[in-house]
C-alpha cells in the first residue's frame, strides 16, 4: 500500500518529531478512511440472515419456550 510505505518513509526520516508525529497522524487516519470505506460497502452487501438481531434471538427464545410449556 502507498501509505504504508509513506509512513515508513516519514517514522524513518530525521525530521522534527512534531512535525513526523503530525505526518505519522495525518496518514494513518488516511488508512482508517480507506479501510472503513472498504468495510461499508461489504456490509451492506451480505443479506441479512434469519436472527440476526438481538431482538429475533430473544423472539426465537421466547416462542421455543412457549411451545415446551
Amino acid at each position: 500500500m502507498e501509505l504504508q510505505g509513506q509512513l515508513r518513509k516519514v517514522k524513518g526520516s530525521k525530521a522534527d518529531p512534531l512535525e513526523k508525529s503530525r505526518e505519522v497522524r495525518m496518514i494513518l487516519a488516511q488508512i482508517s478512511d480507506l479501510k472503513k470505506d472498504e468495510k461499508l460497502p461489504k456490509e451492506k452487501e451480505e443479506p441479512k440472515k434469519e436472527g440476526d438481531t438481538f431482538e429475533e434471538k430473544v423472539e426465537k427464545c421466547m416462542k421455543e419456550k412457549e411451545d415446551s410449556q
